[in-house]
Formats: structure tokens, sequence, C-alpha cells
């Protein structure tokens, strides 16, 4: 009584002969479990959850990333001329009514960085003007006095308190937090004032 069969492989790019105990035959058999999984991977892809096309070459892999590999970055990245960073730049306007902040397109931000050798330098030569920088920022720290004579320590302190006595609001400036030494900009409507 012969007790192994002899079979074939099912995947049909191997084609090995292999014998399996009468008791060890299944539905489907093969050589291996690699011959298992390559058939298996090809009959229920794992295309789902957290696989993306890369940009370039269109392979699917998981991750947050544009390009599968540092080449197809490197390769993708070259695709933009010139005027396609600055199309980019201007069609955000376009469409936001503002100015982009380099962080807003971060697939070009390293691009025009090299291109121009600033992002706002990619911005003027887009034709708009760039975000203000920490230096040239509209309320500077400048010790102002407000109408009600309070001592502000920045002028968007002085236009705050300002509003408050426009508004009738009783108010105080610099009033100390209960039990610490800390110290708010105002205090609004406590009857200590």
């Amino acid at each position: 009584m012969k007790r192994r069969v002899t079979f074939v492989c099912e995947n049909e790019y191997c084609g090995k002969k292999f014998e399996r105990l009468k008791s060890g035959i299944s539905k489907h058999n093969f050589c291996s479990q690699a011959c298992a999984a390559i058939i298996n991977s090809q009959k229920y892809p794992k295309r789902g959850q957290g696989f993306v096309a890369c940009s370039r070459c269109s392979k699917h892999f998981k991750g947050g990333n544009l390009y599968c590999s540092p080449r197809c970055a490197k390769d993708g990245r070259r695709g933009y001329s010139v005027e396609e960073l600055l199309a980019t730049i201007r069609l955000f306007f376009e469409k936001e009514g503002r100015v982009p902040a380099r962080r807003e397109i971060p697939q070009i931000s390293s691009l025009c960085r090299r291109a121009f050798g600033s992002w706002n330098s990619s911005v003027i030569r887009a034709g708009l003007e760039p975000n203000r920088s920490h230096e040239k920022r509209m309320y500077k720290r400048i010790m102002t006095k407000a109408k009600d004579g309070h001592f502000c320590d920045s002028i968007s302190e002085a236009i705050v308190d300002n509003w408050l006595t426009a508004n009738r609001v009783k108010h105080k400036k610099d009033f100390l937090y209960p039990h610490s030494k800390h110290r708010a900009d105002w205090s609004a409507g406590v009857k200590n004032l």
C-alpha cells in the first residue's frame, strides 16, 4: 500500500514535483510555503489601508511619503521647472486668497529655496508680497501709554486696554494672581478694583 501521493506544485511558475502523505493532502497543494505565499498574494493583495501609490512610478507602498524610494524622490523632484514652482505658489494664492507659508506647500518648499535662495524670494518672484517676518511685525514690544493712563508693554496691549476703557469695562492693569507672584495683564469685573 502506497502512503505517498505525487503532486505538481500549483504555482505555475514553479512546476516542481513533490510527494505528500495521504493525510497531508489539502484542497491546494504547493511544494513550499514560499510558493503558497506567491499565489495567495496574487489572489488576495494587501493593498488596502495604509498603502499609497508612488507619485513617480505608481508602485504601491506603505507609508506617508510621496515617493517609494530615495531614487524616485530625486527623479520626481526634478520634474518641476522654475515656472511650475511659481505657478504652484500663484495657484495657492488664487485659491486661498493669501500668500502661502512655506509649511503649507511642503512638496515644493525645499525646491524653491534651492532655486531662488529662500522661500520669500520665490514668493517675490511669483509676483506676491511675502508674509511679515518676526523683525517686521506689526506690533513690536514698545512701552506705550493707554488712554486711561495705564502703562502697557506693547501697542497690542494698549489697544486691548483702550477697548476696555471705551466699553466702560472696569479693569486693573498687572493684577496679581491670588496666592502667587505671577501677574495677569488685566483683571476685569473683580469687586476689589
